[in-house]
C-alpha cells in the first residue's frame, strides 16, 4: 500500500505538525482556566436583549477590569471566570454592565405638564443618553426618567480555590498517565500472540507514540486560537485518547489476524493488507463521529464549542495517525529488529 512505501514522506509531515504545535505551546501559551489556578465565577443574566460579548469586553477594558474568560451562558446570560476572588470585583462588573445596559436601552417616559394639558403615557424608547436629551430640549416643563426596562442578577460568585486548581491539576496528569499506562499494558497482553514479528510491548508503545501525536496537535491549536484550558480541555483529550486507540487496535488486530493467516513472508504487506481492510471503516467511522461532533459545535451551547472543536480536531488527527503513522512506526519497527538480528548473526 502507498501508506507503507512513502511513510518516511509521512512521518516528516507528523513530525512536522507536532514542532509547530510545541512551538506554538511554548510561545503563545496556553490560557490556563481557573479550574486548574483557582479563581471565580459569576454569572449575570438579563431578563431580555443580552448585549454583544464585543461591546461587554470593551466596556469592561476601559474600566480596567480584567476577566480571564467572558462567554454567552444560557439564554440571556454572561458567565466571567476571574483569577480574583474580590466581591468588589464582581459588584465592579455588574455596575458595568448596568451602565452598558442603560446607554443602550433607555425607557424615556414623558408625564403631563405643568399646565395638564397633555399627558403622554406612552414610552419612548431612545437608543442613546443624547436623544435623550433632544426631547427635553427647549421645554424644561416636561419631565422625563430615564431608566432601563431590561433587568439584570447576578448570581452568587462561585469559588474555586488554589488548592482546589493543584489538586483538579494533578488529577488530570494522573488521569493522562495512567490511561496512557494501562493502554501500553493491554495492548501488550492483547497482542502477545503476534510478537513473532514484533514484540507485543512495542505495538502498545507505538500506540502510545501516536497518542501523544493526537494530543499534542490539538493542544497546539488551543495555543493558536487563545482558548481556555478547563476541565472540559482535559475530558476532551481523555476522549481521543480512547477514540483514536480504538483506531489503532482495529489495524493492529488485522495485522495479528493477517500474521496467523500467513499471508505473506514480508511484514510490510501484510501491514499494508490490513491497512486496505480497514482503511474504509475507519474513515467511515470517524466521520460519522465528526457529524455528531459538528453538530454539536454548530448548534450546541457557546460552553460547549471550544470542547466540540478540540474533540473534532483529535478525531481528525487521531483517524490520521492511526493509518499514516502507527501503522508504517510497526513496519519500522520490524524493519530494524530484523536488521539487528541479522547484523548479531554476522
Amino acid at each position: 500500500m502507498f501508506v507503507i512505501k512513502h511513510r518516511k514522506k509521512f512521518f516528516a509531515f507528523s513530525g512536522l505538525l507536532v514542532l509547530v504545535s510545541l512551538v506554538l505551546i511554548f510561545t503563545q501559551g496556553l490560557n490556563i482556566g481557573i479550574d486548574f489556578t483557582g479563581g471565580s465565577a459569576v454569572e449575570i443574566r438579563y431578563s431580555e436583549n443580552r448585549p454583544d460579548i464585543s461591546v461587554v469586553r470593551q466596556a469592561l477594558e476601559e474600566k480596567g477590569i480584567e476577566a480571564a474568560s467572558i462567554r454567552p451562558f444560557g439564554e440571556n446570560g454572561f458567565m466571567f471566570q476571574l483569577k480574583s476572588t474580590d466581591s468588589e470585583i464582581h459588584d465592579a462588573i455588574l455596575a458595568t454592565l448596568t451602565e452598558v445596559n442603560n446607554k443602550a436601552n433607555p425607557e424615556v417616559q414623558v408625564e403631563e405638564d405643568t399646565d395638564g394639558e397633555a399627558v403622554l403615557d406612552v414610552p419612548v424608547i431612545t437608543n442613546t443618553e443624547e436623544s435623550v436629551e433632544e426631547i427635553v430640549e427647549g421645554d424644561p416643563e416636561i419631565q422625563t426618567e430615564v431608566n432601563s426596562s431590561v433587568q439584570l442578577e447576578m448570581t452568587d460568585p462561585h469559588i474555586i480555590g488554589p488548592s482546589i486548581g493543584a489538586e483538579l491539576r494533578s488529577k488530570a496528569w494522573i488521569a493522562m498517565i495512567t490511561v496512557s499506562l494501562a493502554i501500553i499494558i493491554f495492548i501488550a497482553y492483547a497482542f502477545r500472540h503476534a510478537s513473532a514479528k514484533v514484540s507485543s510491548w512495542k505495538y502498545g508503545t507505538i500506540a502510545i507514540v501516536a497518542l501523544v501525536h493526537d494530543i499534542i496537535i490539538p493542544t497546539g491549536l488551543v495555543a493558536l486560537l487563545g482558548m481556555e484550558v478547563s476541565s472540559l480541555f482535559v475530558i476532551a483529550l481523555l476522549a481521543i485518547l480512547g477514540l483514536s486507540v480504538n483506531d489503532t487496535i482495529v489495524v493492529f488486530d488485522r495485522v495479528r489476524e493477517n500474521i496467523k493467516l500467513k499471508i505473506s513472508r514480508d511484514f510490510s504487506e501484510i501491514v499494508g493488507k490490513s491497512l486496505e481492510q480497514t482503511f474504509v471503516r475507519s474513515i467511515n467511522t470517524s466521520l460519522t463521529t465528526l457529524f455528531v461532533v459538528g453538530t454539536l459545535y454548530i448548534l450546541g451551547p457557546e460552553s460547549t464549542k471550544d470542547f466540540a472543536l478540540v474533540l473534532a480536531a483529535g478525531l481528525a488527527i487521531g483517524t490520521y495517525s492511526s493509518i499514516f503513522l502507527a501503522s508504517p512506526l510497526l513496519v519500522e519497527a520490524e524493519k530494524r529488529d530484523r536488521e539487528q538480528k541479522e547484523k548479531s548473526k554476522k
